[in-house]
């Protein structure tokens, strides 16, 4: 998995998280907190994820719509998966 997909997928329940929070998820781990800050600033900017940045505290959540893309998604590959199968 990729560290958008990392992002993406800890920000799935759609709650805010900090990013000391998310950096202890999968393969985010092994990022600096600046090489995250890049990636989830990324995310932000094409309006996959809401930031708010306080004086001490860096939150993401996923935009509610891409949350509903990504449950859509998985949804068709599963379908795909079964019809395969059969």
């Amino acid at each position: 998995m990729d560290v958008l997909d990392e992002i993406l997928e800890g920000l799935s329940d759609g709650n805010w998280h900090s990013l000391n929070e998310l950096s202890t998820h999968g393969e985010l781990e092994k990022l600096s907190k600046t090489q995250l800050m890049v990636f989830v600033k990324f995310l932000a900017r094409f309006d996959f994820i809401e930031l708010n940045c306080g004086k001490r505290i860096v939150e993401a959540k996923i935009h509610p719509s891409i949350k509903v893309f990504i449950r859509e998604m998985k949804e068709l590959e599963r379908q795909e998966e079964i019809g395969g199968k059969v």
